[in-house]
């Protein structure tokens, strides 16, 4: 039940985001950066949907913001990330297309821009993968102070 609320909780952020026009000083000087948090792991499962939270905390306006998740192949066939949808296009992530082989893990980005944005943020990433059985999602979160 948590899990649901949480993600009514999240679409409603994602369905604002977006949607608030982008002024001349949003476009100021933009600070990149790189966190990487032990424990932003997706385990990819056959039959099973794999889910990460990403919590950006407080984050400054005008920034560029970036999470480091390992995907890790637990099936027992190479699978390869093929691409994404978001609720919102302050959201994106980055990854290559090579085959992540059975047992291995491949590092990807999750970068958020804040410039047009303020207050709570919350969005949907939905991942494609070669393996129709392995769903994967990111749900991210952060705040713009």
């Amino acid at each position: 039940m948590t899990r649901y609320v949480a993600l009514l909780a999240l679409v409603l952020f994602a369905m604002a985001c977006g949607q608030k026009q982008k002024q001349a000083a949003d476009y100021g000087v933009v600070e990149e950066l790189a966190t990487v948090d032990e424990g932003l792991v997706a385990e990819l499962v056959e039959g099973c949907t794999a889910e990460v939270m990403v919590d950006f905390g407080d984050v400054e306006p005008r920034s560029v913001v970036s999470k480091t998740i390992s995907v890790v192949n637990a099936t027992d066939e190479p699978i390869v990330l093929l691409d994404f949808e978001t609720t919102c296009r302050c959201t994106t992530l980055e990854f290559d297309h090579r085959p992540i082989g059975v047992g291995e893990s491949r590092d990807i980005t999750l970068t958020f821009d804040s410039r047009g944005e303020w207050g709570g943020i919350g969005n949907f990433l939905s991942v494609e993968t070669s393996n129709e059985e392995c769903a994967f999602v990111v749900w991210m979160s952060a705040y713009i102070e």
